[in-house]
């Protein structure tokens, strides 16, 4: 077990007890609360599957009956056809760019796209790693 302590909003203080790749938040400034924290960098990358492009590769930070978070690594030349989802769906791109329609979107964009709401086709020639969050 190891106690690490790291600044956040505010100059507040987390201490956490680190457990594999997941820690548990048990102190925030007088304030008790129990939440999950996962180091990223500790996580190896997995196969995405059908029915993404091969060679694309994810990181599951979160998954539960509220949704799924994950660092989604694409690959250059990755392409995906268009879809909906029945629930919102949001990326941050951390690295690299992707297409929409001959629209670039490189890192730092967000996008929030809405349940029912068709999205894509997407394509990256450089690849990137994108923050995907669904939320049920």
């Amino acid at each position: 077990m190891k106690i690490e302590t790291y600044p956040i909003l505010l100059s507040r203080t987390v201490i956490s007890l680190h457990l594999q790749n997941f820690s548990t938040i048990i102190y925030i400034r007088g304030i008790h609360m129990i939440d999950t924290a996962v180091n990223c960098n500790s996580l190896e990358w997995q196969e995405a599957g059908e029915p993404y492009y091969r060679g694309t590769k994810i990181k599951i930070l979160r998954e539960d009956d509220k949704g799924k978070t994950v660092i989604m690594k694409l690959p250059a030349g990755f392409r995906m056809e268009g879809h909906t989802h029945i629930h919102t769906e949001q990326h941050f791109i951390l690295k690299g760019q992707y297409e929409i329609n001959g629209q670039v979107f490189s890192q730092g964009t967000y996008q929030l796209i809405h349940k029912d709401m068709t999205h894509g086709p997407y394509t990256s020639k450089t690849g990137a790693e994108v923050l995907v969050i669904w939320q049920l």
